[in-house]
């Protein structure tokens, strides 16, 4: 029997554990088949560290491309094949390829992008900064529809790239809040009789944990952790900032963790010392497991997310002295444990179903 639905592709470049992967592959679990079957095309070669989060009902499709650009041609194949009516994709650069190579693409397709970052912010870190602006200003608006974490998120989109705000649309990212309080429980880490912090994230300019490891020197707090969970460009250099600062035996460097749950839970706060963001997953998640967060106002969705949960702080600015105070007020609190009923709003299948809403939107205007 010919399956009548509508076919839709979800484009990512890997399924490595990064936060827009993980947004993907949550959502595709969740999204309602009855009207739409689901295609993942992954630009790589698909054996990334979540591969096996794949819902075994999404048909995927590897292009074997190591890097976006040289995988233009190859999506454009592909699609004239295949004819998705809808395609969804979730990167930033990703996003501005397709978005200025639309007109090669069949006229009847759709595109929806999710971005993960404040635009004006995340572009200032390439090479010729003003020209990747121009491109956004010039190409972004061929999208049918952007989806943002935050007010903040839309808002930049809308006034620094002349975005239309008919196309613009604030969607939390989908929490799976179950299944991490089930990781949470069923895995292991370490406990520990000192206060306990834990940070996660790439280890790069952005995710500021030079920012973080100079707060905890500032702090000079004794009986004092801090794990960080994650790889990345930067980790040799952060390893040394840590022994020239003398606070090597109060910072963890855990590497990649494929569960890092139990460690949020464990934790007595989690800490994200980011310069910007969107809406990152691990805030989320930390809050999701009870467990406070204490942040840097970074722009992007943090600030409008955390501002109205009681046991949670944000640091005044983007500093390290800023960071130690809020660090060193936390230490002298006595309740540590949020409420959970707090991830309510965020959970997946309610997330999906405002998606679902947007793809039936877009794909109703023919």
């Amino acid at each position: 029997m010919n399956d009548r639905r509508q076919k839709i592709f979800f484009i990512i470049p890997n399924v490595n554990a990064g936060g827009a992967e993980r947004v993907a592959l949550t959502l595709l679990e969740h999204l309602d088949r009855r009207d739409y079957s689901y295609t993942l095309v992954v630009l790589d070669d698909g054996k990334g560290a979540l591969a096996d989060q794949i819902p075994k009902d999404v048909r995927i499709i590897t292009l074997g491309k190591t890097r976006v650009r040289s995988a233009l041609f190859a999506i454009i194949r592909l699609v004239w094949k295949e004819r998705p009516a809808l395609i969804f994709s979730n990167l930033s650069h990703l996003n501005l390829m397709l978005s200025i190579f639309r007109f090669l693409f069949p006229r009847n397709v759709k595109f929806i992008a999710r971005e993960s970052n404040i635009i004006s912010k995340n572009v200032l870190l390439f090479n010729l900064s003003a020209v990747w602006q121009r491109l956004y200003i010039l190409f972004y608006g061929h999208f049918d529809r952007v989806v943002c974490q935050s007010s903040e998120m839309k808002n930049d989109l809308i006034k620094t790239y002349g975005f239309p705000a008919t196309k613009a649309v604030v969607i939390p990212n989908p929490v799976n809040v179950n299944q991490i309080r089930s990781l949470a429980e069923a895995g292991t880490a370490p406990k520990h009789s000192v206060l306990t912090f834990v940070a996660c994230g790439r280890l790069d300019f952005q995710k500021g944990f030079d920012i973080l490891i100079d707060a905890l020197a500032l702090a000079n707090l004794d009986n004092v952790l801090l794990m960080i969970i994650g790889d990345g460009v930067l980790r040799k250099e952060l390893v040394q900032k840590a022994k020239g600062l003398g606070v090597e035996n109060k910072v963890s460097f855990l590497g990649f963790q494929s569960n890092p749950y139990p460690f949020f839970k464990q934790a007595d706060a989690f800490i994200l010392s980011s310069r910007f963001e969107g809406m990152p997953n691990v805030v989320l998640e930390s809050v999701a497991l009870g467990t406070p967060v204490i942040a840097t106002p970074a722009p992007g969705g943090v600030v409008e997310f955390l501002s109205n949960i009681d046991g949670c702080i944000i640091s005044s600015d983007i500093t390290a002295e800023s960071l130690a105070a809020s660090i060193v007020t936390f230490s002298d609190r006595t309740v540590k444990t949020l409420s959970t009923d707090i991830t309510d709003q965020l959970a997946a299948p309610k997330v999906a179903q405002q998606y679902e809403n947007e793809f039936r939107k877009v794909l109703a205007c023919g």
